[in-house]
């Protein structure tokens, strides 16, 4: 009988390449290749569960007691009021984001994504140049991905598009008032359930208000981001806006041309800037990365070899990321001449990150081209499970059918192949909707 991945929806027969993991908001058990691993929820996402589990439990509640027991009217309202307010929350979350969308695109900012919600992408669907996202935890969170299209980007423009979304909130509010007001004055004898809803729902929208607009740092997965009010905190202080506003550009840009497979575009893209910027190892990678998509890894590596010597390696870091991508094309040529210079590279990389999957992978696919394919193992795995780019887990995947073969497990090797090539087809049919993009540069 075949089973069905809940992560990649790859398909099989030979049971023992799945295994059952908690999924999903209740933690309901669902069927995973070896290549997947469930999502990992964040403080945030279930926060959004227990609002979620506040609303359905705090509304019903509240409105039975108007019914069952008028003297406990005023305790009634508070519950159906607070339900309401956490009923309300994606709608608040919504009225939010479409702030932020509106100001973007009246100071002249390109609006590229916009997510309800947080989590996996339940829906997406593309209208002018943005694409609009509902994510698994509609009562978290959400996400506004704009940058500046001028090459004198303004803060005062920036600064309005981080005030759009609470300003939408607070017209939001202020209408839900006027109509609270309105009922409260004409019906005479006002309904409790309507002035419950209605007060929580404006509650909803004042708080988002306040919390967007306090300044403070928050913890995201994979990155640390801030609220609104801590965004015009930051663009008040910062002295180069104009070069980030300029480097926001370019990467958004470049990312979002790599989403949708238009390699030679980035190439080009790249390969322009770096006549201004030659030093620029983080600009080199991304060069070297359009470059292995468009014209092969043969000539990414050759490209490195070629112009390595021009990058000021003064942050190790970056130059870490230059090595891993180097390792990773030397790989991918397949060419046995150049293992030996796949060797140090991964090694270097390997040293600095030693926790980052893509490194991890990259080391992985080494050992296992020298059959050190015990070692290989756990690294190919952490890369085909943890990176989230559909053709690199497609080569993990590959890399992993190799390292099978070496451990005598013929089986496995087949099935990793033929996830490679399932893997590579989502790649070329979702090319579009990338979230790897949304999440390496959201504006909140």
């Amino acid at each position: 009988m075949e089973q069905r991945c809940a992560g990649c929806n790859y398909t099989s027969a030979t049971s023992s390449f799945f295994r059952s993991e908690p999924d999903g908001a209740r933690g309901r058990r669902s069927a995973f290749c070896n290549g997947c691993v469930p999502y990992a929820r964040t403080p945030g996402d279930r926060g959004s569960t227990a609002r979620l589990v506040m609303a359905i439990l705090l509304l019903p509640a509240g409105l039975l007691i108007f019914a069952a027991a008028p003297k406990l009217l005023p305790l009634g309202m508070s519950l159906a009021a607070a339900g309401a307010m956490c009923a309300a929350r994606p709608l608040t979350i919504a009225v939010h984001e479409f702030g932020h969308w509106c100001a973007a695109t009246l100071v002249g900012y390109k609006v590229v994504r916009v997510a309800v919600g947080t989590g996996p992408t339940i829906a997406a669907r593309r209208y002018g140049s943005t694409v609009w996202e509902l994510r698994r935890f509609l009562f978290s969170g959400g996400h506004t991905l704009s940058y500046s299209q001028s090459s004198a980007a303004k803060k005062w423009r920036h600064a309005l598009m981080l005030l759009g979304g609470i300003t939408a909130n607070a017209v939001v509010a202020l209408a839900l008032l006027a109509v609270l007001a309105w009922h409260i004055k004409s019906a005479g004898a006002a309904s409790p359930s309507v002035v419950a809803i209605l007060t929580g729902a404006t509650l909803s929208q004042a708080l988002s208000f306040a919390f967007s607009l306090w300044p403070q740092r928050l913890s995201g997965p994979g990155n640390v981001r801030g609220t609104d009010g801590q965004m015009l905190v930051d663009l008040y202080r910062v002295k180069d806006f104009g070069e980030q506003a300029k480097s926001q550009q370019f990467y958004t840009e470049n990312r979002e041309l790599m989403a949708q497979g238009r390699f030679d575009e980035a190439v080009r893209r790249c390969a322009d800037l770096r006549r201004e910027r030659p030093s620029d190892p983080l600009l080199f990678s991304q060069l070297q990365h359009a470059l292995q998509r468009e014209r092969g890894a043969r000539e990414a590596f050759d490209y490195f070899q070629n112009h390595a010597g021009e990058l000021e390696m003064a942050q190790p870091q970056r130059g870490a990321w230059v090595r891993a991508n180097a390792a990773w094309h030397a790989l991918l040529s397949e060419d046995a001449n150049l293992l030996a210079e796949a060797g140090p590279l991964s090694e270097e990389a390997f040293e600095a990150f030693p926790t980052v999957p893509e490194i991890r992978g990259t080391r992985g696919a080494y050992l296992t081209r020298t059959n050190n394919h015990e070692r290989a193992l756990p690294l190919l795995l952490d890369g085909l499970r943890k990176v989230e780019d559909k053709i690199d887990r497609a080569d993990f995947a590959h890399f992993l059918a190799h390292c099978e073969h070496g451990r005598g497990h013929a089986d496995l090797a087949t099935e990793y192949d033929n996830l490679a090539e399932h893997l590579r087809d989502k790649a070329r049919r979702g090319l579009t909707l990338s979230d790897a993009a949304v999440r390496e540069a959201v504006k909140n």
